[in-house]
């Protein structure tokens, strides 16, 4: 290689420098790129993170529908046992237990009586029907506040079976 000449070595030299003094300009603003893709990131992986908590909940949310769908299958399962029985009865069955409770000389039961206590047993029924009903409607609006606050309903307990505070 032919020697080169001090002045196009040293306009080389000063190029060169100009280049590595833009070096800590480049570096710094690589470094600000580096930390927005980083916060850019954390953005992504947090919204990844609560789809899936998202989901979850969903799953949970219709988990616990089906429970509540099974309960009230098994309520209206039990209330056409009792229609069943009730309605079921022949007349014949029934005249005989009204004349059982009249008595040998028919004083023990009137018609008016029996009226009553028809009535009663129907306010009773009519009574644990509201019970029933406003139990459910707490239930699901508890579901439906809890899928809304992003809260987890709650888990079943070890036999699988629940108590919402009625006694058994």
């Amino acid at each position: 290689m032919p020697p080169q000449s001090v002045e196009l070595r040293l306009q080389r030299l000063e190029r060169t420098v100009s280049e590595l003094e833009q070096l800590p300009a480049r570096v710094a603003e690589l470094g600000s790129q580096i930390a927005q893709l980083r916060s850019e990131m954390l953005e992504e992986f947090s919204a990844i993170r609560l789809d899936v908590a998202d989901r979850v909940t969903l799953a949970q949310f219709r988990e616990e529908t089906a429970g509540i769908r099974e309960e009230l299958g098994v309520i209206r399962g039990e209330l056409r046992a009792i229609r069943g029985n009730g309605a079921g009865q022949s007349l014949a069955n029934l005249h005989e237990e009204i004349v059982a409770l009249r008595g040998p000389g028919g004083e023990g039961l009137t018609l008016m009586g029996l009226r009553q206590e028809i009535r009663d047993g129907d306010e009773e029924t009519r009574r644990l029907m509201r019970v029933l009903h406003e139990d459910l409607v707490q239930r699901i609006t508890l579901l439906g506040v809890r899928s809304s606050a992003g809260v987890a309903p709650r888990r079943r307990g070890a036999r699988g079976k629940k108590n919402h505070g009625r006694k058994r």
